[in-house]
């Protein structure tokens, strides 16, 4: 049975979880994209050289995607809304200290600590939502997020950028760490009914055989490394590639790179609902 509740997109979630989730996924991209963003930068400052700062731009990475497996395991057994406030302190304070860095050394131990707190957003998110979304309202609520995931790189870049070339990349990082650390503030007041509020239990999913037996999962797999690889090579390079191969200076460059994340974050609000409409449909299909 279904509760209705006022301000939610829907009978079933509330409009004040999307928006603090959304915005979680904006703030996780704006930080996690802030590196690069500084890329020309740091590397300048501390005589970096190329192989340096590909080590830098994948050390999030080496942290992040090996503990997803355990941030999953974490987000089904304990409270997800609690698992997913560890993880945004790990990483706003690991973006903080990211701005004190003495050299490469300390960038690479911090990028690791922040793929390590960035790894619980979507398993948590979307033990979230599962618990909490009505069926008609999953595909509203993941384009938002989605649109948060892009909005935040865009403007990481564009207002990043320009601060960086302002005031120095030092600055940038200490206040976008503390910024981020303020959402735990209204997450943690969220009344408890408002994240967990509706009273119908979830059923356990199969199990993990059957999922390493499935052809939809290993499709869904293939489709999200396609679309990984693509979304981080322009994340991670883009920077560097305008400013060093173009020769464009940090102001030059902002407003290009935040225009191809924010023209992706406007698609995913309009397009996600029917993507994930279709999906559903082509699944029901390949089960008959």
């Amino acid at each position: 049975m279904s509760v209705a509740r006022s301000g939610g997109i829907g009978e079933g979630i509330s409009a004040r979880v999307v928006a603090l989730l959304t915005l979680a996924a904006f703030i996780n991209y704006v930080d996690r994209g802030s590196l690069a963003t500084a890329g020309p930068l740091i590397r300048e400052q501390f005589a970096l050289s190329n192989a340096q700062l590909g080590l830098l731009l994948s050390a999030f990475f080496w942290s992040y995607a090996p503990c997803q497996l355990p941030a999953g395991w974490l987000a089904e057994r304990l409270d997800a809304r609690r698992v997913l406030a560890a993880g945004l302190a790990v990483w706003g304070v690991a973006t903080a200290l990211t701005g004190l860095a003495s050299g490469f050394m300390m960038l690479l131990v911090l990028r690791v600590i922040l793929g390590l707190g960035e790894s619980v957003m979507y398993p948590a998110s979307f033990k979230i939502l599962a618990r909490e979304a009505l069926e008609g309202e999953r595909g509203r609520a993941n384009g938002w997020m989605a649109a948060g995931q892009q909005a935040g790189p865009a403007f990481g870049t564009l207002a990043g950028g320009l601060l960086m070339a302002w005031f120095g990349w030092r600055v940038v990082f200490v206040a976008a760490g503390c910024a981020s650390v303020l959402w735990l503030w209204p997450w943690l007041r969220t009344p408890r009914a408002a994240v967990a509020g509706l009273a119908r239990a979830t059923p356990d999913g199969p199990p993990t055989r059957a999922l390493l037996r499935s052809r939809e999962l290993w499709g869904s797999c293939l489709g999200n490394f396609c679309q990984t690889y693509t979304l981080y090579l322009v994340l991670s390079w883009l920077p560097v590639y305008l400013v060093k191969t173009h020769g464009l200076t940090m102001a030059q460059m902002t407003p290009l790179g935040a225009g191809i994340f924010a023209l992706s974050a406007v698609t995913c609000v309009v397009l996600t609902p029917a993507i994930w409409a279709s999906a559903q449909t082509l699944v029901l299909l390949i089960s008959d």
